[in-house]
């Protein structure tokens, strides 16, 4: 004789499954959509910036490539004003691969 909870194990597993499948579509679009709003968010920071064209263009540049460091600027006003930042170039760095701190590893 067959055990009769067996058919309801598989009935269970098979609507699981089902419920895996549409939280993971659902988890997607939701990632999606936030990645959407950041990058909004981002051209919409830059933009603010009021940059000239090559300005802009220093700026992109020194991101992509890592030379660009923000510094945030010394909090001059009252607790109601929020300090501007001011950005600046990253120091030349060599390559860490080529680095020797004296120590050697085997």
């Amino acid at each position: 004789m067959v055990n009769r909870k067996l058919p309801r194990y598989l009935d269970d597993i098979e609507s699981t499954e089902k419920k895996i499948a549409e939280l993971q579509q659902h988890l997607e679009e939701v990632r999606s959509k936030q990645k959407v709003d950041e990058d909004l968010e981002i051209v919409k920071s830059i933009r603010a910036k009021k940059m000239t064209g090559r300005e802009l263009l220093a700026f992109l540049e020194g991101i992509q490539n890592g030379t660009l460091v923000i510094v945030p600027a010394p909090d001059m006003g009252t607790e109601d004003e929020k300090p501007e930042t001011e950005v600046q170039e990253a120091p030349e760095r060599e390559d860490r691969n080529d680095e020797n701190d004296g120590t050697e590893t085997e």
